[in-house]
């Protein structure tokens, strides 16, 4: 592939998820430094193996996994996990309330790591079950019981705050 066109197909592929990307990357990460530096290593490394995808429809998976194996090696080699306290971009059903969004973020992080995974690319980068199953290597119906079992979780956590969720 011809470096202009491979830059131009790039850019166009990566600017229909780049919202959804920069998402999950800051609900992973509360800090915001912390955040652009799992984003931008995930641009760089998804560039650099772009001729390597098959079939561009599968470029948001493509995206996202290495995005997740970025965040793994970055948890690995800093050996700690910044807890979510504050959120600027979330899903449109979301409270609108930014102690709300706060909160629910909180409550989020103290959700178990496969749990929190699956909601955050579930609820806040909309991908469907299938795609999440195939990034995390999980069957399907485990993806369902992570999501079940954490939305119960946040419903558990939230309502003894007194927040409101969306309906799942």
């Amino acid at each position: 592939m011809e470096k202009e066109t491979k830059d131009s197909a790039f850019k166009t592929l990566y600017l229909q998820h780049y919202k959804e990307l920069e998402r999950y990357c800051r609900a992973m990460f509360a800090d915001e430094d912390l955040a652009k530096d799992l984003l931008s290593e995930t641009v760089s490394r998804a560039y650099q193996n772009f001729e390597r995808i098959k079939d561009i429809s599968s470029f948001k998976a493509f995206v996202f996994g290495i995005c997740r194996n970025v965040l793994r090696k970055q948890l690995r080699d800093k050996k700690h996990f910044e807890h979510l306290e504050s959120a600027e971009h979330i899903a449109a059903d979301m409270p609108q309330d930014r102690s709300e969004i706060d909160r629910l973020y909180r409550a989020i992080a103290k959700l178990n790591d496969m749990q929190r995974e699956v909601i955050i690319l579930f609820e806040l980068t909309g991908f469907k079950l299938h795609e999440i199953a195939d990034m995390m290597n999980i069957p399907v119906n485990t993806v369902k019981t992570h999501l079940v079992r954490g939305r119960e979780k946040l419903r558990l956590m939230l309502s003894q705050e007194n927040i409101s969720t969306p309906k799942t």
